[in-house]
């Protein structure tokens, strides 16, 4: 967790330079360890050391809403600035940084597609019926 303020704007520039990352009161670096996971047990699809801490950062920004917090994750950074800030070792991977604060502004909600255009029954294509 990074709370310092010059820590938290140099982890802002190494992601893609979105200062406002800096403005949240902490900073969750997000680590997968690759070496957790045997070889054999994993899918040519699935990315366990990623996606397993991405399942907890889901369940964090959740949490951090239902508390009156704001949130996002961020997957665009440079990773070795990321490691160089946080002094993280060479074998961990940076999965995500998770910015959480208490907003300034709450935007109205942003227009999503209609329910029958993202879930589907049977196969592609063919909206689920509720």
């Amino acid at each position: 967790m990074v709370k310092d303020l010059e820590t938290k704007k140099v982890l802002s520039i190494a992601s893609n330079d979105q200062k406002w990352i800096a403005d949240a009161d902490v900073v969750l670096v997000v680590l997968g360890d690759p070496s957790v996971y045997s070889k054999t047990s994993i899918s040519s699809t699935r990315i366990m050391h990623k996606q397993d801490p991405m399942i907890a950062v889901e369940h964090m920004i959740l949490a951090a809403t239902a508390l009156g917090y704001g949130t996002c994750w961020i997957g665009a950074f440079n990773e070795d600035k990321v490691k160089e800030i946080t002094k993280t070792p060479e074998n961990l991977s940076v999965v995500a940084l998770l910015p959480i604060g208490v907003p300034n502004e709450n935007p109205a909600a942003k227009p999503r597609k209609a329910f029958k255009e993202i879930f589907f029954s049977e196969s592609y294509g063919k909206p689920l019926e509720i």
